[in-house]
This record gives structure tokens, sequence and C-alpha cells, in this order.
């Protein structure tokens, strides 16, 4: 769990000017499902949620592993990460966590994060937002040329879920305006995000 939490917080805190619509309280409540004493482990994470948990501690191992905090400067990766001759993986728990030092680990990371996406049965914000985190993490490897397939991926979402339309407010709910107000900034960010991707 404190490693997650370490690789969290270096995203929340180094990369997430990229991801602005990401909620950092629903992302540790999906870490502590995931990664809590087995008392608390709540077994039924959804998959979209474990596919936004994998992808943005993917992107937080690789920019420990790419980035040099002292220095302030980006090291270059030995090996090139690349995805086609990955291991298969199993669910990913505390105690199969790849190792902090592992050269691998963003990659088990991020095919663990692509496997949860391919079990989402309908779309939903949480998948577009994997899918936007995934093409940030395939931007920033020798792979980028890949990263057009998630930003294809996530606009179709998009469309689908019609996050590049404007929610009905309802006038006699002065509480419910509210909500409204901060639920179509987040959806608008995230479509704009998006779209502007796919250059």
């Amino acid at each position: 769990m404190q490693q997650a939490h370490h690789w969290i917080n270096t995203h929340f805190g180094a990369i997430h000017h990229n991801t602005p619509f990401l909620s950092l309280p629903a992302v540790l409540e999906t870490a502590s499902k995931v990664f809590g004493p087995q008392t608390h482990a709540d077994p039924r994470a959804q998959h979209d949620d474990l596919a936004l948990l994998y992808s943005i501690l993917a992107l937080g191992s690789l920019r420990e592993q790419t980035y040099d905090s002292q220095t302030k400067r980006y090291r270059a990766i030995r090996k090139p990460l690349g995805f086609d001759e990955l291991p298969a993986t199993s669910p990913l728990s505390a105690a199969s966590l790849p190792s902090f030092h592992s050269r691998t680990t963003a990659q088990c990371l991020f095919r663990l994060a692509q496997d949860e996406l391919e079990s989402i049965d309908q779309p939903s914000e949480i998948a577009v937002q994997a899918l936007f985190v995934l093409h940030t993490f395939i931007s920033n490897t020798s792979m980028g040329r890949r990263s057009r397939d998630y930003v294809a991926r996530a606009i179709m979402m998009a469309h689908e879920l019609g996050l590049n339309r404007q929610i009905p407010v309802d006038l006699f709910q002065p509480k419910r305006i509210k909500q409204d107000k901060h639920e179509a900034r987040r959806r608008s960010m995230l479509y704009l995000y998006v779209y502007f991707s796919d250059v």
C-alpha cells in the first residue's frame, strides 16, 4: 500500500497538470480497496476503477524511473520500453506488486490497466480517464506512435457517453444546480483534453 501511495502521490504531485479531471480521493479509495489490509480489502472494485488506478500507478512508476528529483533532470531508460515482449500478468495484489527497482514495473502496471480495460462491458467516464492516462504513458515511451489508439478509443467512448453535450440543469433543485456545474466542468475538461490530444 505504501508503494502504491508513493506512485499515486508522484502522479498527482508531478503529472497532475496533465490530468486535472482526476479525483485524488476516488483514486485513493480504489487503492485502499485493492491494497488495504485483507480485513478491509474490497474485491468488488470495478474494472474501470482498477484500469484507472493501474494506469496512474504505471505513470507514477515511469516518472520515478525516468526523472531524478535531485538533479531535476530526466535520465535515459537503458532498455527501451517495448510492450510486445511483456509476460502475461495476473491480478495485482500487495504481495504481487513488482519491486520498486524493477525495470518492468511500469510495464507490468500498464499491462494490468490494459487488461482491466478489456474487461469493461459498458463505457464510463472513468474508463475514458484511464484511456487518457495510458495515452500519456505511451507518449512518454519509445512506443509513442501507439498513443493515438488510446486517444481514438477515448474519443469514441466520450461521444458514446455524451461528454461533448451539455447536461440538462434542473432549475427546481438549487443544490443540484451546483453539483451539475461541477460535473459539467469536469466532463467538459475531460472531453477537451481527450479531443485536443487527437492531433
